[in-house]
């Protein structure tokens, strides 16, 4: 069984020989480069993340960051930009309301019907 990188070798060592000699110096700045960054990589470990965690690297929805931290949507958008965001009988149903503190700007608010 032969190494797949021989043929690269070959290859390489193939190039050498058949270079002009006024072009070896450019060849050698070349190797010299692909041996800094041979180096390069071997001296930097490569650590793969866990399966899991790459798969729940994303950004969330409103809703899902709501449901994670357990609040209303409306609270999310109260707390990043206070003014804006859905209304309040958009995004908390009546048993809620009473339940959660008003957010600034929300005194003024009644319940619709």
């Amino acid at each position: 069984m032969t190494n797949p990188m021989e043929s690269h070798c070959d290859s390489i060592l193939s190039a050498v020989r058949e270079c002009d000699p006024a072009n070896l110096p450019v060849l050698i700045g070349a190797l010299e480069q692909a041996k800094a960054e041979a180096w390069g990589r071997l001296s930097t470990p490569v650590v793969p993340l866990p399966q899991e965690t790459k798969s729940q690297e994303r950004l969330r929805t409103p809703e899902e960051a709501a449901s994670i931290a357990q609040v209303p949507v409306r609270r999310l958008y109260g707390w990043a930009w206070p003014g804006v965001g859905p209304s309040a009988d958009q995004a908390l149903s009546p048993d809620r309301r009473s339940v959660l503190p008003p957010l600034a700007g929300d005194e003024g608010l009644t319940e619709s019907s």
